[in-house]
């Protein structure tokens, strides 16, 4: 029952994940409503660089986690994450969560991940008698030369790597502007996903490569002792690709909880991430695909499909609904009258921008008012000098 601690400290993890998360979020929503000489870099933000080492500090307890329970049943159990999200979400940044859309979707994920967890394998070889599977060097050389690795990599790789191509594309088709980019639907949804999912994918690399350190970290203390850990060149190999993937993915999810909601971040960042490249990780590097029976696999794969299907339905309902309130009212007489601290942020920041079209409307609509001498606030008529004009008299009879 080893699996079951895993299990507790992958959900403490993942729900402390979700408040660093929105603690970045949160600052600098707070920053966009000052005014611009007054807002500070990122840097010299306290709460976001709080935000920033809970994120990371949370990552040590998802290590701790895959000593007790393989990447297979630990992935899934990452649904924690969007029920711990939605809720610091609305409570730091009043991003709102509607029933019939986000609860409809959140509850079809967490079916999703359930039926993994329960096809999922509980242990893997060495956790039977309650110790901790490791490996020596020879043995990672091995997995590392599997046929299975190549294909786990060539996938992070891909992914990664076409939705960032995209992403840019995207960005460069409407010179970065944000506003113009929040009028095309179906664009906005892949931006906006495109950083969760980049972010989830080396998630899900860095939580394999982690597993494989304290494997090897394991193997090579018990056959060589503490120097041997020194001198062994696959751990810094491995030390040197998690730095860099890590650095990587808290820039990407940085990134878009500036540009994006929490609720759609972090939310996708949690699927991709657990439910895909970390339970894959599992799957293909540590070769857990061999524990499956033919049944297993169907249901796993099925669960895994239901839940990144039902992610990408609730960013893409998002972004429309978001657009759609954006296009019903008017960025001027939105101030104020925006229940949502999130969107009202972004309205901020968006009216500060020069927009001569909608400027240029509102001119036309507002009533001439006249400013006397022949001018109104559209025209300004120059009048000639009065010249003196002498009446003739006249007389009573």
């Amino acid at each position: 029952m080893f699996w079951l601690m895993g299990v507790g400290i992958y959900m403490f993890g993942r729900s402390s994940m979700a408040l660093g998360g929105n603690l970045q979020r949160y600052s600098m929503l707070q920053e966009w409503n000052k005014p611009d000489e007054h807002q500070r870099s990122k840097m010299k933000q306290p709460i976001l660089v709080l935000g920033i080492v809970l994120f990371v500090v949370s990552g040590l307890f998802l290590s701790a986690a895959l000593l007790f329970a393989p990447m297979s049943i630990l992935g899934p159990c990452g649904v924690v994450f969007l029920v711990a999200n939605a809720g610091f979400a609305h409570r730091l940044n009043g991003e709102r969560f509607v029933w019939a859309e986000d609860g409809i979707c959140s509850v079809l994920i967490m079916a999703g991940v359930i039926t993994c967890i329960v096809a999922a394998p509980k242990t893997e070889d060495g956790q039977d008698d309650g110790t901790v599977k490791t490996y020596t060097a020879d043995e990672i050389e091995t997995l590392l030369s599997e046929t299975t690795f190549f294909i786990y990599l060539a996938l992070v790789v891909s992914f990664v790597g076409c939705f960032m191509a995209v992403k840019e594309a995207i960005l460069r088709q409407v010179d970065g502007d944000w506003e113009v980019l929040a009028g095309h639907g179906g664009k906005m949804t892949v931006v906006n996903l495109s950083f969760g999912c980049v972010a989830g994918a080396l998630g899900g690399f860095n939580e394999t490569v982690t597993k494989s350190m304290l494997a090897v970290i394991g193997g090579v203390y018990n056959d060589q002792g503490f120097v041997g850990l020194w001198i062994n060149w696959i751990l810094y190999v491995m030390g040197i690709t998690l730095a860099c993937s890590f650095i990587f993915q808290l820039f990407m999810v940085t990134s878009g909880l500036e540009k994006c909601t929490a609720m759609v971040v972090l939310a996708t960042q949690a699927v991709i991430e657990d439910c895909f490249f970390g339970s894959l990780g599992g799957l293909l590097y540590f070769q857990d695909y061999k524990q499956f029976s033919p049944t297993q696999a169907w249901v796993y794969g099925l669960g895994n499909v239901v839940a990144i299907a039902s992610i990408v339905c609730m960013v893409f309902l998002r972004v429309k609904r978001d657009g759609a309130e954006r296009a019903t009212v008017h960025p001027e007489d939105r101030k104020g009258r925006d229940k949502d601290p999130a969107a009202d942020a972004v309205t901020k920041k968006l009216d500060a921008w020069p927009s001569p079209v909608l400027d240029g409307e509102r001119e036309a609509e507002a009533p001439d008012k006249d400013l006397g001498v022949g001018c109104t606030t559209t025209e300004c008529t120059v009048l000639p000098p009065l010249i003196p004009v002498e009446m003739p008299m006249t007389s009573d009879h």
